[in-house]
């Protein structure tokens, strides 16, 4: 719904662009080994899931275990998609949100 009402994703992009720029830009060193060590914090955290662990225990067979592994392998990356949309959305649908409201963003959509 959020999509339709903020005119698709090219509105919100068109509105970075203009008004904030600094949002769409590369960054800086320091943000991107803030980016490198989140992702390592991922791979590693995915091999011990706790999840993938009981999955892993209390499958029948090896078949069982590939078709339940699959679909939890995609979820690290729909999930915080998902909230990128949104968070992309809400830029242009909540201007000027200062750090503390844009924690409340998914709420507010």
């Amino acid at each position: 719904g959020s999509v339709i009402y903020s005119g698709g994703l090219p509105t919100p992009a068109n509105y970075m662009a203009t008004l904030s720029p600094e949002k769409l830009g590369v960054p800086e060193a320091s943000g991107i080994s803030g980016w490198f060590s989140m992702l390592l914090l991922t791979c590693i955290g995915a091999a011990i899931y706790p999840h993938a662990i009981q999955r892993i225990f209390s499958a029948k067979n090896e078949s069982t275990i590939k078709t339940s592994l699959v679909g939890m392998a995609w979820m690290p990356f729909i999930t915080p998609g998902v909230i990128f949309l949104v968070g992309i959305i809400g830029i242009n649908a909540f201007p000027k949100l200062d750090v503390m409201e844009a924690d409340q963003l998914v709420g507010m959509m």
